[in-house]
C-alpha cells in the first residue's frame, strides 16, 4: 500500500520467495526513487512487476533496470468475447476488456449528449455555464455523475467521428487540447478536477476560434 525505505527494510528482513506487483500509475516519483536499490539489486527468489499504462511517465532510473515488456494491444475479435453483440457499439469507446466492463451499465446516451454539447454549444456557452460541466463528472466515488475516465474516452471519440465529418480545423485542435489532457491524467495522484477546468476553458477558447 506505500513505499518508503521502512518497507524496503521489512521486504529485505523476508526469506521467503515474494513477487511484488509495484503498480507505477499510483506512485509518486519520491516512491520511485525509495524502490531504486530494490530494483536494482533484488532479493533472492524476488520477482518485481512494475506496471506503467505510460513509460514516458517513468523516471528513467527506473526504466534502466528493468526488462521492458511492451504489451500488444487487444484485436476486435478478442475484445467481442467479453460483450454481446448488442453491445458492439462499445468498441468506438473503450479498448481494454476492463474498460469494456467498466462502460456496462454507465449512461452511455446521457454521456454522448453532454459530450455532443460541448462540442458543438460550447462556444456560445458563457465560462460560468462551461465551468459547471466539471459538475457533472466524478472525479472520486461520486453517486450520480459521470465516470470521469470513462467520459474522456467517449468525449474523445465524439470529437474524432465529428472531425471525420466536418473539415473544421477547430475540431482538429480541440482533439490535441484532449489528447493533452489525457497525458495530464497520467501523472500519479495528480489532481484531475483543476485540469478538466483549464482544459474547458481552453476547449471553449478554441470553439470559438480564439487564440489559445
Amino acid at each position: 500500500d506505500t513505499l518508503t525505505l521502512e518497507t524496503i527494510e521489512e521486504i529485505n528482513n523476508r526469506v521467503e520467495p515474494y513477487l511484488y506487483i509495484i503498480n507505477g500509475d499510483d506512485i509518486s516519483v519520491k516512491e520511485e526513487n525509495v524502490i531504486l536499490k530494490f530494483l536494482e539489486e533484488p532479493l533472492k527468489n524476488s520477482y518485481i512487476i512494475f506496471l506503467s499504462t505510460a513509460s514516458h511517465t517513468v523516471i528513467p532510473t527506473i526504466l534502466n533496470r528493468c526488462q521492458i515488456w511492451q504489451l500488444q494491444n487487444y484485436t476486435k475479435e478478442e475484445l467481442l468475447q467479453f460483450i454481446t453483440p448488442e453491445e458492439s457499439y462499445l468498441l468506438a469507446i473503450g479498448n481494454t476488456p476492463g474498460q469494456l466492463q467498466a462502460l456496462k451499465g454507465q449512461p452511455i446516451q446521457d454521456m454522448c449528449v453532454l459530450a455532443d454539447k460541448m462540442i458543438y454549444k460550447i462556444s456560445a456557452a458563457s465560462l460560468p455555464n462551461t465551468l459547471t460541466i466539471t459538475d457533472k463528472l466524478a472525479f472520486k466515488s461520486e453517486k450520480n455523475k459521470f465516470d470521469i475516465d470513462i467520459f474522456i474516452a467517449l468525449l474523445e471519440h465524439r470529437i474524432i467521428e465529428a472531425a471525420k465529418a466536418s473539415n473544421d480545423t477547430k475540431l482538429y485542435a480541440s482533439y490535441s487540447l484532449l489528447r493533452k489532457l489525457r497525458v495530464d491524467y497520467l501523472v500519479p495522484h495528480c489532481d484531475k478536477k483543476p485540469l478538466f477546468d483549464k482544459f474547458l476553458i481552453e476547449l471553449r477558447a478554441c470553439m470559438k476560434g480564439e487564440v489559445i
